[in-house]
């Protein structure tokens, strides 16, 4: 009896306790806790955490310094700040924290009973934070800095978040003041972690390297994820080399940053680029690729290496490193070859070698998902070079069939005789001359989409000179048709050749039909002054338009000045031309 008591008395005044006569008992606040923490918290945590940690992947934003960000995602948000385009990374977040504080908020007389709601208005307030929304969050954190004013651990942590705000305000001064009035408190209170990014980046925009370098290493070692591992790792060997200290010590530091499981191959080329394209650097980077134990970081060290060969002009190097990139990179280094690939296309593009940098494109196009600007800028420049690509193949075939049919008609038969044997080989490797029909076809549908266009934007009915080039790949194709319905054509295949008046008729001779026969290659000649004429106008208008990518969507006016003198040149030269004929 006495053990019963001795149970039910304790639960007795548990009960009472709980159903006191405040509005926030000691149940109530147990249970909005208890759903605020495990309903809420931890999935906005798994949220703001992956998110955070994929937007230090980001390649760096552009600085004033040679030195990369420390933290990426803050320039990020900067950035939109700036631009007043406050980004949307973070709304998981922001959706779960503003649920928990709509459902679970215990806040009465200027003070929060719910235990577990000030780590859900942090996260609220950051996510606002490395969305670009700083007002909202310097608002949000200096509301929690009064809210919180007992709670040494919050106060700690919204002070160090509040001297980010005035660092990318540019208040340097400003939060300078606020760290030395709560350095004590914020290194004995605030996350490790934070607390020394927050000194890192005060200093760094201070000007103070030696100070930021100290609290950069020890981030190294305090970061709660390798993302920021890395990136305190490769910004300490920037520092290294800055301050003037041994190389040995950069590369060491350099070694640490690549070797984890997660490492920035943009901030790795900015070290070595940093490091004056120093021999023992570049060394260091060939001794790691080769050994077994970086087999893992591989793609990024080809990379970096690619870019520093791409900066010494040593271009052959750079565009055999990108591919061993690559060729080395698995599923899960997805990222890498793509970076491998943009290398090696912006590499070809600075070769002028515009077919194999299409390539490049291409395949980095197959591999990215269509869901960001980088894709659809890409996309647009790959379509431009494509359109140049097509425009010279125009121009080649129109000076090819003009040479040939300036020639004696001995040397034009014996080159189209060449070329009909060509053909016939080509016929028999592929199998046989039935197959003939069928090897069209599947070219047709290889090349439907390799028609030059003026505009991307011009619907095709409209747009004369892809008419044009339609046409013209249908007749290379298919021959000309007339305009008549199966039944009506039914064994009466044309092909193209013959003169304007033949393919009115439909009167064409065997040979014309037949590209194994001389006559078939001598229709596609311009013999007559009109043909010559206008194939003249074909090439003219190629290199308009080409000398129009070159500069708008290329935005190389060195290549768009070059070609609109070779288009001014071939325009005097054909207008000599047909005085000529005259």
């Amino acid at each position: 009896m006495r053990r019963a008591l001795a149970l039910l008395l304790p639960a007795l005044l548990l009960l009472l306790a709980g159903c006191g006569v405040r509005s926030h008992s000691v149940l109530s606040r147990s249970y909005h806790a208890f759903n605020t923490r495990y309903n809420y918290l931890t999935n906005a945590e798994e949220a703001f955490n992956r998110t955070y940690r994929s937007a230090l992947l980001s390649p760096s934003m552009q600085t004033d310094t040679l030195l990369p960000p420390l933290d990426v995602a803050a320039h990020v948000a900067y950035n939109a700040f700036v631009q007043h385009q406050p980004l949307s990374t973070f709304s998981q977040t922001v959706q779960k924290c503003r649920m928990a504080i709509e459902k679970h908020s215990l806040l009465s007389n200027d003070r929060e009973h719910n235990p577990a709601m000030g780590r859900i208005y942090l996260l609220l307030a950051s996510s606002y934070f490395y969305e670009g929304r700083l007002p909202d969050a310097e608002a949000l954190f200096l509301y929690l800095e009064n809210l919180y004013i007992r709670d040494e651990p919050i106060k700690a942590t919204v002070h160090c978040w509040l001297i980010r705000c005035r660092l990318l305000y540019g208040h340097i001064e400003e939060a300078a003041r606020l760290m030395e009035d709560n350095r004590s408190s914020l290194s004995n209170n605030a996350p490790e972690w934070l607390y020394l990014l927050t000194e890192a980046e005060l200093q760094l925009a201070a000007g103070n390297d030696a100070e930021a370098l100290n609290h950069i290493r020890s981030l190294a070692r305090y970061a709660p994820g390798v993302e920021l591992k890395a990136r305190a790792y490769l910004l300490a060997g920037l520092l290294n080399y800055r301050l003037g200290k041994e190389m040995q010590e950069t590369n060491k530091n350099l070694r640490k940053a690549v070797n984890l499981p997660i490492a920035l191959a943009d901030e790795v080329t900015a070290h070595l680029l940093l490091a004056g394209q120093n021999k023992k650097s570049e060394e260091t980077i060939k001794r790691m690729f080769m050994k077994p134990r970086y087999a893992n970081a591989r793609p990024r060290l080809a990379y970096t290496l690619g870019q520093i060969y791409s900066e010494q002009r040593r271009y052959n190097e750079a565009e055999e490193t990108f591919l061993s990139g690559i060729d080395s990179s698995t599923e899960n280094q997805r990222v890498y070859v793509r970076k491998n690939l943009l290398g090696a296309a912006n590499l070809c593009e600075c070769r002028n070698s515009y077919d194999a940098a299409s390539g490049y494109y291409r395949r980095w196009l197959e591999t990215e998902p269509p869901q960001d600007t980088l894709y659809n800028r890409l996309l647009v420049r790959y379509a431009a070079i494509h359109d140049l690509l097509l425009n010279s193949a125009v121009i080649e075939r129109e000076d090819s069939l003009l040479q040939v049919a300036s020639m004696p008609p001995e040397e034009r038969e014996h080159i189209i005789d060449n070329r009909i044997k060509a053909h016939r080989k080509q016929l028999l490797d592929e199998g046989s001359f039935d197959s003939r029909e069928q090897n069209v076809r599947k070219a047709v549908e290889n090349s439907y989409q390799d028609f030059p266009s003026d505009s991307a934007e011009s619907f095709y009915f409209y747009n004369p000179q892809l008419v044009a080039a339609g046409r013209q790949l249908f007749e290379r194709q298919w021959g000309y048709r007339l305009p008549e319905d199966h039944w009506q054509r039914k064994n009466k295949t044309v092909q193209k050749g013959g003169t304007i008046e033949q393919r009115e008729t439909g009167n064409f001779t065997k040979a014309q039909t037949d590209p194994l026969h001389r006559d078939y290659h001598l229709a596609e000649l311009p013999l007559t002054a009109e043909q010559k004429r206008a194939a003249q106008k074909r090439i003219l208008k190629s290199l308009e338009t080409m000398a129009t990518i070159y500069r708008d969507s290329l935005q190389r006016p060195d290549l768009a000045a070059r070609t609109e003198q070779e288009c001014t040149r071939r325009q005097a030269d054909f207008s000599k031309q047909s005085q000529l004929m005259k």
